[in-house]
């Protein structure tokens, strides 16, 4: 994957780009971001590139939220039952309709909850997380739950050793993705599994909103992945593409937000939103229909084993 320039595209090649919009980070309005796309392949990426130093003074100290506290809440069932808890089972249903057990890494743990959400009987759980303090909370909160600091490309993950790797939502944030997908090959068994979940680019959401669209997330979303693009990162990597899914859950938090957003900015109030809140659910039905929905959820298998019984996934 190249650098991104403004004149090619980082991941087709393409000379055909253009600037998308400019927008503000959400957190911390002191400047602007431009997000690029490419009309080849309609990947986007935020310029001008933070640096690794740059970036992590846009991760505020709660951006992951109270670990402990999400801990203590599951411990005391008091998690269960939320619409929070729901999406990690989603997503946790999302990998057992392909693979029903085996060894299993989540990039990017953050809280834990995923890995929570897994059977321990037939699964042999790891997460990883750059976040050093977030796992030495889940470390001391769920000894049993094996949870490493660092990134993917930490020596105690042994090549060949999982059956499934998971990128929930992390795959935007990291430099050098091609790069990173190589890695997982390489950490992979013959015949397994990555699932990857982004915001999709190419969405009718993304479209409509542009520089309000939430999930944009500049500058911490460094690259913004539409179906195509992913696909070809996958295999230049050396994975082969599977499926693409579609999590309605996920479609519609950026979608209420972006509205909101454009409401407050646009008119310094919340009445539109509310006002036009009952039509985002027909526009979750059109986004469904054109296949073009706010959440990009994509599943790639390693060369070397036939996969067997893979279930029709169904939003």
């Amino acid at each position: 994957m190249q650098s991104p320039t403004i004149q090619t595209c980082p991941v087709c090649f393409s000379t055909e780009v253009r600037r998308f919009c400019e927008v503000g980070d959400r957190d911390f309005e002191e400047r602007c971001w431009e997000v690029w796309k490419c009309s080849t392949c309609r990947y986007g990426w935020t310029r001008p590139t933070p640096t690794p130093s740059e970036i992590a003074g846009y991760y505020s100290l709660d951006y992951l939220g109270n670990v402990e506290q999400t801990l203590q809440d599951y411990a005391n069932q008091k998690l269960q039952g939320t619409r929070s808890w729901k999406e990690y089972l989603d997503m946790a249903a999302i990998v057992e309709r392909f693979r029903s057990e085996g060894s299993l890494l989540d990039v990017g743990c953050a809280n834990g909850l995923f890995l929570l959400a897994l059977d321990p009987q037939p699964w042999r759980r790891v997460g990883i997380d750059v976040v050093s303090e977030s796992v030495e909370v889940i470390q001391r909160c769920v000894p049993d739950l094996r949870v490493l600091p660092g990134d993917i490309y930490q020596s105690d993950l042994l090549p060949g050793s999982f059956d499934v790797i998971t990128f929930w939502h992390v795959l935007e944030h990291l430099f050098e993705p091609q790069r990173v997908l190589e890695r997982a090959l390489t950490l992979l068994k013959p015949g397994g599994l990555v699932f990857i979940s982004v915001p999709n680019f190419d969405s009718l959401q993304a479209g409509l909103f542009r520089h309000y669209w939430w999930a944009l997330d500049t500058p911490r979303h460094l690259h913004h992945f539409s179906p195509r693009s992913l696909e070809k990162l996958l295999v230049d990597a050396g994975l082969r593409p599977l499926k693409n899914l579609l999590a309605r859950r996920h479609s519609f938090h950026p979608l209420k937000h972006s509205l909101l957003r454009w409401s407050e900015a646009t008119f310094a109030s919340r009445f539109p939103y509310y006002a036009l809140k009952p039509t985002l659910f027909a526009l979750l039905l059109v986004e469904r229909l054109a296949g073009r929905w706010g959440n990009l959820t994509t599943v790639a298998q390693k060369p070397g084993a036939s996969l067997q019984g893979i279930g029709q996934f169904e939003g």
